[in-house]
């Protein structure tokens, strides 16, 4: 059976998410397909950005979410 490889698979390519019979068909089609590997270069780009973003709500975002939880009483 041959397997039809999708973008999502390159993407999960890129965050070492694939199986190793996977990643020499993959590898394959970057070497041969300019669109797939755009991708690849996009999505790992976007990889080691990730850890620069914010991944915590701000103190404020933080404050009004305990507040709104106050108007709710505890167990339902």
């Amino acid at each position: 059976m041959i397997k039809t490889f999708t973008p999502n698979d390159v993407i999960r390519y890129a965050y070492h998410e694939t199986l190793e019979d996977e990643n020499e068909t993959i590898e394959h089609i970057l070497l041969t397909d300019p669109e797939m590997q755009t991708l690849y270069q996009d999505a790992l780009m976007l990889r080691h950005q990730v850890p620069l973003t914010v991944l915590h709500p701000s103190d404020r975002v933080t404050d009004r979410i305990m507040a709104y939880s106050r108007y709710f009483p505890q167990g339902g």
